[in-house]
């Protein structure tokens, strides 16, 4: 599995469209061949934080994900609303539940 876990820290002006379009990125991406889950959630003391929890069966399906025309449309729309420096992003492997 390709687990990626993107923090997002959105401009508080742009929150509400952020999280109104974010539902139709997510909604297109778990759609994917290769795509697991993806999810979003949002921190309930700072609603700006959000993280993006996306499981591929492998980076090619992420990389396919990237290359994606509802990706490259979400980037461009996203883009402002966002605090880039305030990014994190992380390519994690499970733990548990134990992948053998």
């Amino acid at each position: 599995m390709y687990v990626v876990v993107g923090l997002h820290r959105v401009l508080p002006k742009h929150l509400a469209e952020y999280l109104e379009n974010v539902r139709e990125h997510a909604r297109r991406s778990a759609a994917e061949p290769g795509c697991v889950r993806y999810e979003v959630v949002q921190d309930v003391d700072e609603p700006a934080t959000v993280c993006l929890f996306e499981v591929f069966r492998d980076e090619a399906a992420f990389q396919a994900h990237q290359a994606a025309d509802h990706y490259e449309r979400w980037m461009t729309l996203s883009r402002d609303w966002r605090d880039r420096g305030a990014l994190r992003r992380h390519v994690m492997r499970y733990v548990t539940p134990d992948p053998e």
